[in-house]
Formats: C-alpha cells, structure tokens, sequence
C-alpha cells in the first residue's frame, strides 16, 4: 500500500528526474504539488526556484528569490543554495547581490572552481575587473589546464589595459585549446598582428547575440554613436554628385544589427532587406517593423548567393554602418558587393581610421584616384595600441601602399588610402571619402572613414 509520504516522495522523485531532462513545465508541476504536502521542504524550495529562472530568467525573480530564501532559512549553511541566490540576482542583473551570494559560497567551498567561476563572472559584470582576475587566478592555481580559466582571465586583464599580461593569457589558453580561433584573433590585437583578415564570425556572432538587450542605450548614450545619422547624409549627397535621385529600388544593409540605419533607409528605398551574424540583433531589427526581409549569415557569402540569383536580387544601394572595423580585408566583400549591384548602384560604408593615416586622404573627391593623385597611407606604428585618433600635422605624410591594421580593441582600422585603392580594384568609383568623428570611448572621440562608392 503507498502511503501519503510516500506518494509525495514519488512526485519530488519525478519532479528531478523531468527537470534533469530539461523537461520544465512537467519538473515545475511536480514540485508545486510536492510542496503542497511537504512545504517546508529544503531541496524542493531550492529546486523551485532555481526552475523558475531556468526557464524564464528575470520574469520570475520575485517568486524565485522567495524559494531560494526560504531553502536558505532551512538551511543557511548550504553552500549549493547560496549558488542558487547567486543564479537568482545574476538573472536579474543584480551583480553585487550576485557577487555576495556567490561568496558565500566560494567561503563554505574554496575549492570549489565553479563557484570562484561564478563569482569572477558577476564581479566583471560588476565592473570589479582586479575582483574577477583574483578569482580567475585562484581557479588557475586549482586547475592549471582548465578549460575556460585563461581565455576569462585574459579578456580581464585586456579591460585593465594590462595587455603583455593578457596575451600571455590567450597563449595558455591557446596552449590547452589549440583550435580557439577567438583566443588567435584577440592574440594577435595585443600583439599587433595584422596577418588575420578578420574577426571570426563566431566570435562576432557571440558577442552580439550578449550585446543585443542593451546594444542600442550602450551605443548611443554612452559612446554618442551617430554613424547612421552621418552616413545617411553622405549617401544623398554621393547621390547629388552622381546626378541620382535620393531614391533607391532596393536597398541592402549589411551588418544591420538591430536596425538603426533601417528607420532612416525606409523612406529612400522601395525594399530594404538587412544581413547580420548575430541572430539576436537580427530579433532586434525586426521588431522595427522597417526592413521587407532579413537574414542572419556572413555578409560576403550572403551577396555571393544573391548575385548567383541574378537581376531578381540586385542592389543600387548597399550600406555597411559600423561593420567594416570587424573585418580587415575588405577586398572580398567589395568583389561580392560589385557583383549583386546594378550599374551606378552606390555603396556606403564607414571604418575606423587606421592611426597616422594623411589627413590629405579623407576628403570629399570625384573620380577614381590613380597613382600619380593618389596620397595612400602608410601603415601605422607597430608600437601603437588603441584606438583611432585623428590625424595631426606631418603624421604620416609619407605614403607608400595602402593598409589596415588590427588594434588591441579587436577592431580593424583602415587608411583613406587603402580604401580607394580596394574600391578601384573591384570595379567600384569613390565619390566621397570623409574623415569624422564616429564616436566616443573613454571620452574620447574616435574618428573614422566615411566611403561612398559608385559601381562603374
């Protein structure tokens, strides 16, 4: 015969054996009414509330914290509980909240790597960087090979500006990890090596799908982004030069993000569709309600196929805000861009100004430059770290070839120079070069390249 307790016991069983199998509506009923019978029960509590924010993250804060809270009353020692409290506030992104249970756990199990993995996560997030390197140091001191200890600790380290450290970093990592394309690419940033044609497009998808939530409040309020906005006036008045109307049949924006070139496209184009890597910027973009089509996939691979497609899928106007500084060598996407554009289509674009690039190479011109009016730029210091800076006085009044460079900020900068001189190589004509600031990092302004080609 099954007794009450036992039958309540069967219904907490099951409740576990659902939740492991990620089956969370079903695990979510099973502990509710376990709980009806047993409410002073520890582990169900925990398991409740830790369920909650499993499945809806910060939607169901409020309950979870009281299950959790109530599980810790029952048991304030519980090391795992206190995890639970620190997943909890994380979810809701209350980092020091987070950072203090995360503690407490680290206190009852310093052994314990997850939890000092726990705590380094939050305390970054809390912008406590020397916070976070201790702990990912004392994880390394536990577990010399682990996994992910040495990529974390260097992308630390890397934000302190300690960028010899950092590298040594990424080169352990790269040690444990051999085939980390993300560990490579920030290992060369640091160590200026310009060889990587561009940032892998996993990693770019990855830290855009992280980045989605508060992309555009990060971009605009605090770095004052205005490229769109700059862009889109360079694009009418390319289109006055070429004697166009500011008026376009169909419109690609490439790395759309979450679609703030979109509103300000709408109104010049009949069909706007938009390209990105970042599924969860894409989500972004469509919630817009401006673009007729969007896609989520590599932005040469994607004009490639459109060209295969034939006239159907030709664009006169393709604008790039913003994407450029990811990618170093701009010659296949320009090839795949010149191969889907219509005759006298236009293609906008900004980059990063690559540093000591002239400042006679960033001016509004007409015609393809040739070699005997061409002023390519030089390539930039090696010993130069950080971002772009406007040009001043004789800098770089030497030119030679045009270049790109990769900066320790992951981004690529590119010279006035190397632009023209990619854009006359794949059949494109530059009508308006510009240099401006295209925003700010640290107070600082950041200044960049704004391009519009002309298919010829």
């Amino acid at each position: 015969m099954t007794t009450a307790s036992g039958t309540a016991a069967e219904l907490y069983a099951q409740g576990v054996k659902l939740h492991k199998s990620r089956r969370l509506l079903e695990a979510q009923q099973c502990y509710r009414a376990f709980l009806k019978a047993e409410p002073a029960h520890a582990d169900c509590l925990h398991q409740l509330g830790a369920l909650l924010i499993q499945r809806d993250g910060a939607g169901q804060y409020n309950e979870a914290l009281l299950l959790v809270k109530a599980a810790i009353q029952l048991a304030p020692s519980n090391a795992r509980y206190r995890r639970s409290l620190g997943l909890v506030h994380e979810a809701a992104q209350q980092w020091l909240l987070a950072a203090d249970a995360y503690t407490y756990a680290v206190e009852k199990q310093p052994k314990s790597m997850q939890a000092r993995m726990d705590l380094a996560r939050v305390l970054k997030a809390a912008d406590r960087f020397g916070a976070a390197a201790d702990q990912y140091k004392e994880v390394i001191r536990l577990q010399p090979d682990h996994p992910t200890a040495h990529f974390k600790l260097a992308s630390v380290l890397k934000h302190l500006g300690r960028h010899k450290a950092a590298a040594e970093q990424y080169k352990e990592h790269l040690r444990i990890d051999p085939q980390s394309s993300s560990a490579a690419f920030w290992l060369a940033a640091l160590t200026h090596d310009s060889s990587a044609a561009a940032c892998p497009s996993s990693l770019v998808a990855r830290m855009f799908d992280q980045y989605a939530d508060h992309f555009d409040q990060h971009l605009v309020e605090q770095l004052q982004y205005k490229t769109p906005l700059v862009l889109m006036k360079c694009i009418q008045e390319a289109a006055a030069i070429a004697s166009q109307g500011a008026q376009w049949s169909c419109c690609i924006d490439l790395g759309c993000g979450t679609g703030l070139m979109g509103p300000l496209l709408r109104q010049h184009v009949q069909h706007l569709a938009g390209i990105d890597l970042s599924s969860k910027m894409v989500e972004k973009a469509r919630e817009r309600g401006c673009y007729d089509e969007l896609a989520v996939g590599e932005l040469a691979q994607y004009l490639e196929t459109a060209a295969q497609q034939g006239a159907d899928q030709a664009y006169d106007l393709l604008v790039a805000a913003d994407v450029f500084v990811y990618i170093g060598d701009l010659l296949p996407v320009l090839m795949a861009a010149a191969a889907t554009a219509t005759d006298r289509a236009l293609f906008a674009f900004s980059t990063e100004l690559l540093q000591g690039s002239s400042a006679a190479g960033s001016e509004q011109i007409s015609s393809v430059c040739s070699p005997a009016n061409c002023s390519i730029a030089a390539p930039a210091d090696s010993s130069t770290q950080g971002s772009s800076q406007g040009p001043t006085g004789d800098q770089a009044s030497t030119d030679a070839m045009g270049h790109y460079a990769l900066q320790a900020t992951g981004r690529y900068a590119h010279s006035p120079g190397y632009l023209r001189s990619m854009a006359a190589a794949t059949g494109w004509q530059t009508l308006l070069l510009k240099l401006a600031v295209i925003r700010f990092n640290a107070g600082k302004p950041i200044y960049g390249n704004l391009c519009v080609l002309h298919r010829c």
